[in-house]
């Protein structure tokens, strides 16, 4: 019996950052650091790390243009609304 082993090719994934908060300073933002370094951990790359206000129109201007960037292919937020903005944004 010949059993074949198939290595999954790891794929590289150019992220943006972005944390929703009133109250974070790129020093104190603790959930994105960790998530940087997860994903550097995992040889993926961080191309934009970003804090923005809780206010609706900044985090989808900014997220936009995370969308149009061509070297961003996922966009991950994290804060305290990110759960409510994705809902929002589903309901559309």
């Amino acid at each position: 019996m010949v059993i074949h082993h198939h290595k999954q090719k790891h794929q590289i994934v150019k992220c943006m950052i972005l944390t929703v908060s009133d109250t974070r300073t790129m020093g104190t933002d603790k959930s994105g650091q960790l998530i940087e370094q997860y994903l550097t951990d995992h040889d993926h790359r961080v191309i934009a790390r970003e804090i923005v206000q809780d206010e609706q129109l900044e985090i989808k201007k900014v997220v936009q243009a995370g969308c149009t960037n061509e070297e961003i292919d996922a966009i991950i937020l994290t804060g305290e609304q990110e759960l409510r903005i994705a809902m929002l944004q589903s309901k559309r």
